[in-house]
């Protein structure tokens, strides 16, 4: 869960940077965990239909979309939204040694830049798949 929380603070740190003016960088923050999470929910459905050979039915009303996704936005509401938790935790990660910051920034923008990757590549082997290119 610690790790969670550093994700939104290296989010939140990230927004806190290029927004001008500064606001609302916690809900900029939350969008951003969201639309990951969403992102490589697709990458995992998206895969899972290339190796079954078998195109899935991506529809807001597909049970297997719906759940995973309402869990996700019930899940970020409570850890983030619900409670005010992700101050602490910020406040934690602030007195973090340069270094450690450091390294955690690359591993949160590997993260990331692995689940971006992810979804267009999958969502491309999957269009060459359905499309037998």
């Amino acid at each position: 869960m610690k790790a969670y929380y550093y994700l939104f603070y290296k989010l939140y740190k990230f927004w806190e940077f290029v927004s001008i003016p500064r606001f609302w960088s916690d809900f900029k923050a939350i969008v951003s965990i969201v639309a990951l999470e969403v992102w490589l929910l697709f990458s995992i459905i998206n895969t899972y239909s290339i190796v079954e050979n078998n195109k899935f039915n991506i529809e807001f009303s597909n049970a297997l979309i719906l759940v995973p996704f309402c869990s996700i936005i019930i899940l970020n509401y409570t850890v983030f939204i619900h409670t005010d938790k992700w101050k602490e935790y910020n406040a934690e990660f602030d007195q973090l040694s340069r270094r450690k910051n450091i390294i955690g920034g690359i591993i949160v923008w590997a993260i990331i830049l692995s689940i971006i990757v992810s979804v267009f590549t999958s969502a491309y082997l999957l269009q060459k798949n359905v499309l037998g290119m």
